[in-house]
């Protein structure tokens, strides 16, 4: 049975913590009951994490199930959620470093649409590396240089998912061990750590491997460096990923936009708009949509040509989901439409870094974007038929 939390105002993050660790559950499982229970296949341990860690508040919808799924009185979780919004906790916002560099992605993304060729953008790489992250010990994300400290003890990993040797990996089996350093984890094994991880424990290790990446990158010779541009653009976009999912959105960006310039001036647009979609995503994330709307716009419109099907469906699903947030739910429902008739991804036919895509994915995005338009019964139903 589970233990009733103690009386009084609690803070919702702590008491969905507390209530799904009574349960034994991890966030991946409390995701997953929470889609089979409202029949929404929407939800992802990221926006658990997210919650718990008050930088998201759930509203009306997911609440109601949160109690249902915790088995707690709705007036419970209503009632932490009012005091946390009393207490100012609101959805991730840019902060003013964050925002500067929001202002440069964008600068740098309308530079793109106006020379799709990408001569502008791609000048800096011919005689000089990109700039490095810059160094703010104790923040997580690209700028920070260290392995984070973390409730996991290392284990070892055996062969590594990309066929390179064995790893020391986290392992949430030994809870109150450390972390120890894999500096020579590779983006596929990283990748593969993210599936079952949070940015918080793994965004040091994004960090690393993009520092690697601009070293090595400095020390190639001119013939090198072209040749360099395709990983270093790949690291600096996982990087960049991690960082936004460790709460650092401000970090996030920086990491994408040094992803951005490599992307472009390696002649990829395709990995360039898969840069802008993930950016995308930490906008809208951080209740940003305007700014969301316009990368996946940009994204969508120089990377469409050379994309695969499955990464054309999730450009058009970046521009859909910003466009609902918008408010504006008739491009919503074009950019829908869209990536329905994109297809599903088609395998040997899609880029190594969007192996996670597929049906199921697609659904789920379809689904959040259904509820970010105010049609979770149609969410429920899209989910469902593509299953």
């Amino acid at each position: 049975m589970i233990p009733s939390p103690p009386p009084g105002p609690r803070l919702l993050g702590p008491l969905l913590a507390e209530l799904r660790a009574a349960r034994g559950w991890s966030q991946q499982r409390m995701a997953a009951e929470l889609c089979a229970a409202s029949g929404v296949p929407t939800l992802t341990r990221h926006e658990v994490s997210r919650w718990e860690r008050q930088l998201r508040l759930p509203g009306d919808f997911w609440s109601a199930w949160l109690a249902t799924v915790l088995g707690v009185p709705g007036e419970l979780v209503a009632e932490a959620a009012a005091r946390s919004r009393r207490l100012g906790v609101t959805p991730a916002a840019v902060d003013p470093a964050g925002s500067r560099a929001r202002l440069a992605l964008l600068t740098l993304a309308y530079r793109w649409a106006a020379d799709p060729d990408g001569r502008t953008l791609a000048g800096p790489f011919a005689a000089a590396a990109p700039p490095a992250v810059p160094t703010r010990p104790g923040r997580p994300g690209p700028h920070d240089v260290g392995v984070p400290a973390g409730p996991f003890a290392h284990g070892t990993a055996g062969p590594g998912a990309d066929g390179g040797p064995g790893r020391s990996v986290p392992d949430a089996r030994h809870p109150g061990g450390g972390w120890h350093p894999a500096d020579g984890v590779t983006l596929a094994t990283l990748r593969r750590w993210d599936d079952l991880l949070g940015g918080g424990d793994l965004a040091g290790h994004g960090a690393r491997r993009l520092r690697r990446a601009v070293r090595g990158y400095r020390r190639a010779g001119p013939a090198g460096r072209r040749a360099l541009l395709p990983a270093l653009a790949e690291s600096a976009q996982l990087a960049g990923w991690l960082a936004a999912d460790a709460g650092d959105p401000g970090g996030g960006l920086v990491a994408y936009r040094l992803a951005l310039r490599a992307a472009v001036a390696a002649g990829q647009p395709s990995l360039a708009g898969h840069v802008l979609a993930s950016a995308s995503h930490l906008l809208a994330d951080a209740g940003d949509p305007a700014g969301a709307l316009v990368l996946a716009r940009i994204g969508y419109a120089a990377g469409r040509a050379t994309a695969s099907p499955g990464l054309r469906a999730l450009l058009l699903h970046r521009v859909a989901l910003a466009a609902a947030l918008a408010g504006r739910p008739r491009a919503a429902g074009r950019a829908l439409a869209g990536a329905d008739r994109a297809g599903t991804p088609e395998p040997g036919r899609e880029p190594p870094w969007l192996y996670w895509l597929d049906a199921a994915e697609l659904a789920a995005m379809t689904g959040r974007t259904l509820v970010a338009l105010g049609r979770p019964a149609a969410a429920a139903d899209a989910g469902g038929s593509r299953a």
